[in-house]
């Protein structure tokens, strides 16, 4: 969790001025339209509700705010949206967002003291040329503000955008942290004034700030010893405190983190050095009535439904998460996959420049807002994409290159679904691959799909031992079936609750009865919104389901959702 506590900061949630055209393009989209007609909630997803259920085109949002104090720049922050959009405020553009799910911050320049008129255009359109939410995708686009908003207004003279705080040393307690001031072309600092949890006493403290390509706003680094440190465990999830401000302007951040290690060492995992086996689901950000504008009491819904079935690790597909449910995770001893936003890419969209560039951004975006999480121990990128192409392997390798570059804390990882047409395992630090035997591919679903999971599983592993990094930890990235919520059967036939049951015990059975898997996680924790599959129209007239899950859309319970179901070994005891 971030806060700047002295910016004067006003949330954008909640109604906005609203109006949806069926044509115009983003391009072309003018602040000066005038022609609002509804009202519209931010979060939210406007193809969801009844008047623009399942349209596309491009909608308008519009609403004032009043600044107390003029400021010589401020920040204006989204945590996600989509599909694309452009911001205005007082007719003056001040961004761009093309990347769903993403996490953007704009600078704005000088603003008065006073009233603004803030104007979003968002575009919830596919095309076959788009290139970062592809039509044939399996889970749905949906169109609107999905997360947060909000403007902070800066202080005059140097100002902090982020602290980043990595462990340095477990045993030491020793933690660095890299400063990223704003780029709004001030002078940067000689000194901050730091201080850690309940410290009286603020240290001052020398820094040398420098302008990089990575950090053109200027970043300093330092390393210090957290006073009274814990750390931070599934079990003890101990959160920590840093505390910084810029003497010359006054401008003040906190910051939340814990002490914690993560490795993948002689086919293992290891959290704080001990040895851990993963055990989760995936879970969409989907939701029967709110797409993936989801509350935060949702967000608790589906952690406490993970602590009942025995989990102790969440997959975040495939996108970006939410920081209000990585806060989540942080506090409650959850460890998490996180991934950019990608599915089944392949080439030429694997080699078009445009999509190159987007990807590197979105990775950089994506560890700059994640990296103090505790509980996110894996960066990932491009969900099932053709690992065996040649632009698949180019684009890989760019990909791990840019999260290096960010950080090297965590370990870097891709969902593979190529088997031994892959040739991206090798240059990650987990090989985990996603496979349905019997359940998904060329064949006919026979009656007894449970047949084919362990010579599928024998396949893939043969592959990936081969290939694999030395010593870096295999798992299951995905593997399940489909259960229709209500559908029961006592004979167990296909796409009945029980059948998911018994297909999914046979999966856990085959699966860790081999020590080289260290990690499974289920597809998926809920139903979600999706496509009619073999080729996604663009013109869909009516939603699909993934119905996966092991609890339904609405979060209500299938058989598979209750505790020992799917897990009996780690199912909770009373």
């Amino acid at each position: 969790m971030t806060r700047h506590e002295h910016r004067e900061t006003i949330s954008l949630d909640g109604l906005w001025s609203f109006a949806f055209l069926e044509n115009g393009a983003l391009d072309e989209a003018a602040p000066t339209f005038d022609g609002y007609d509804d009202v519209m909630p931010v979060p939210a997803v406007f193809d969801l509700l009844p008047r623009y259920l399942r349209k596309r085109g491009l909608a308008y949002y519009r609403r004032e705010i009043r600044l107390a104090a003029p400021c010589p720049n401020a920040v204006l922050r989204v945590g996600g949206l989509g599909l694309s959009a452009r911001f205005w405020i007082d007719g003056r553009e001040v961004g761009t967002a093309d990347m769903p799910y993403n996490p953007y911050t704009f600078l704005t320049g000088a603003l008065e003291a006073g009233l603004h008129t803030i104007v979003v255009a968002v575009d919830n359109r596919l095309s076959r040329s788009t290139p970062f939410f592809k039509p044939n995708y399996d889970f749905y686009a949906f169109g609107g503000i999905y997360r947060p908003m909000w403007l902070e207004a800066l202080p005059a003279g140097a100002t902090v955008d982020r602290i980043q705080v990595r462990t340095v040393s477990l045993a030491e307690r020793r933690v660095s942290l890299r400063i990223l001031f704003h780029d709004t072309g001030t002078p940067l600092p000689q000194t901050v004034r730091v201080r850690f949890d309940t410290e009286k006493e603020p240290r001052t403290l020398t820094i040398a700030p420098e302008k990089t390509a990575l950090a053109p706003g200027g970043e300093a680094t330092l390393e210090l010893t957290v006073p009274e440190a814990r750390v931070w465990s599934l079990a003890r999830p101990h959160l920590h405190e840093v505390w910084c401000e810029v003497p010359e302007s006054g401008d003040t951040i906190r910051e939340t983190f814990g002490i914690r290690t993560i490795e993948g060492k002689d086919g293992k995992f290891l959290l704080n050095g001990e040895p851990v086996r993963l055990l989760g689901f995936n879970r969409h950000e989907s939701h029967a009535e709110l797409g993936p504008a989801l509350p935060e009491a949702i967000m608790l819904t589906d952690l406490q439904h993970l602590r009942e079935l025995g989990c102790n690790f969440v997959r975040g597909s495939h996108y970006p998460q939410d920081q209000r449910f990585l806060d989540l995770c942080d506090r409650l001893g959850f460890l998490v996959w996180e991934e950019g936003l990608g599915w089944g890419d392949e080439p030429p969209v694997l080699g078009n420049p445009v999509f190159i560039e987007g990807q590197t951004a979105q990775m950089r975006r994506m560890v700059r807002e994640s990296v103090n999480h505790p509980s996110v121990i894996f960066w990932a990128f491009l969900n099932e994409f053709n690992s065996g192409s040649d632009e698949g392997v180019a684009l890989c390798r760019r990909l791990v290159d840019t999260i290096r570059e960010e950080d090297t804390s965590r370990l870097v990882t891709f969902a593979c679904n190529r088997g031994g047409n892959d040739r991206c395992i090798g240059m990650v630090d987990v090989a985990a691959y996603n496979t349905y035997p019997g359940w998904c591919g060329d064949d006919p679903i026979d009656d007894q799909p449970e047949d084919k999971i362990r010579p599928n599983r024998d396949n893939i592993l043969a592959h990936i031992l081969r290939v694999r990094k030395e010593g870096a930890p295999i798992m299951v990235s995905e593997m399940g079936a489909c259960g229709v919520y209500g559908f029961r059967d006592d004979a167990a036939a296909q796409w009945t609750e029980e059948f998911q049951v018994r297909y999914m015990r046979e999966i856990y059975k085959a699966v860790l009865e081999r020590p080289e898997i260290q990690g499974f996680t289920v597809w998926q924790l809920n139903d979600c919104y999706s496509y009619h599959r073999r080729g996604a129209s663009l013109r869909v007239k009516a939603f699909a389901q993934n119905l996966a899950g092991a609890f339904d859309i609405y979060r209500r319970r299938k058989l598979g959702g209750h505790p020992g179901a799917y897990f009996p070994e780690v199912a909770p005891k009373d």
